[in-house]
C-alpha cells in the first residue's frame, strides 16, 4: 500500500508531460470503423475514493492543451475517432463541458468521440449528458460498481439508484445507449448476485 501512495504522489503533472509519439506507431492499425482511431487522456485520476481502486487524486490538463492534440491528431495523424480513457473524465462537469463545446466549435474537421469508460454517474448531469449528445457520441461505458445500493456503499462508489435512474433516462431521452459495468465477488457482498442483476436490468 506504500509503494502506491508513494507512486500517487510523485506523478507528474500530465501538463508536464509531451504528447504521445504517435509517429512510431501504424496507425491505420487502430480504427473505429473505416476511421483512423486515438486512445486520449485528458485528466488523470479520480477525486473519489473507491474501496477498489488506487487512482491518484484528479489531476486535469489544461483544456488548451486537450485541444492542441486532438488537433494535432487530426491534422498531422489523419485521426477522426477518439477514444477518451480518463479515469474520471466527469469529474470536474465545467471542464468537461468545455472540452466538448470547444472540440465542435475548434476542431477544423468532423470528429466521431467514444468513452469506453471513465463516467461516473454521480458527477453526469444533464448539461454534460446534452455536450455528449451534441458530440454526437452514441454509447457510454459506466460503472456502477454494484447492482444495489448495499453493494455501492461497501465499495464507498459514490451513485444512488435515483441518480442511476435520471442518467438512464436522461441519455436515453437524447438517444444514447449505456453500457454498464458490475464487480461481483466483492467480500462481504450480500444476496444472490445474479438475481441483482437482473433485477438492475
Amino acid at each position: 500500500a506504500s509503494r502506491v501512495a508513494s507512486s500517487a504522489t510523485s506523478s507528474p503533472s500530465p501538463a508536464s508531460l509531451p504528447f504521445p509519439a504517435r509517429e512510431l506507431v501504424d496507425r491505420d492499425r487502430y480504427r473505429l470503423g473505416k476511421r483512423r482511431l486515438a486512445q486520449v487522456i485528458t485528466s488523470r485520476g479520480c477525486p473519489h475514493r473507491c474501496s477498489y481502486c488506487t487512482s491518484s487524486p484528479f489531476r486535469p490538463r489544461p483544456v488548451d492543451e486537450v485541444l492542441a492534440e486532438l488537433r494535432e491528431l487530426q491534422l498531422r495523424h489523419g485521426i477522426s475517432a477518439f477514444d477518451f480513457e480518463d479515469d474520471n473524465f466527469s469529474a470536474d462537469r465545467g471542464r468537461a463541458r468545455e472540452i466538448l463545446s470547444r472540440m465542435r466549435a475548434e476542431l477544423p474537421l468532423p470528429f466521431d468521440l467514444s468513452f469506453m469508460n471513465g463516467l461516473c454517474v454521480h458527477d453526469l448531469d444533464d448539461g454534460l449528458i446534452e455536450e455528449l449528445a451534441c458530440c454526437k457520441v452514441r454509447s457510454l461505458g459506466i460503472s456502477l460498481g454494484g447492482a444495489t445500493e448495499e453493494d455501492r456503499r461497501l465499495l464507498l462508489r459514490p451513485g444512488t439508484t435515483a441518480e442511476i435512474d435520471r442518467v438512464i433516462a436522461s441519455a436515453a431521452a437524447r438517444g444514447i445507449k449505456l453500457v454498464v459495468y458490475f464487480i461481483i465477488g466483492v467480500p462481504g457482498q450480500a444476496g444472490l448476485v445474479g438475481d441483482d442483476l437482473l433485477r438492475a436490468q
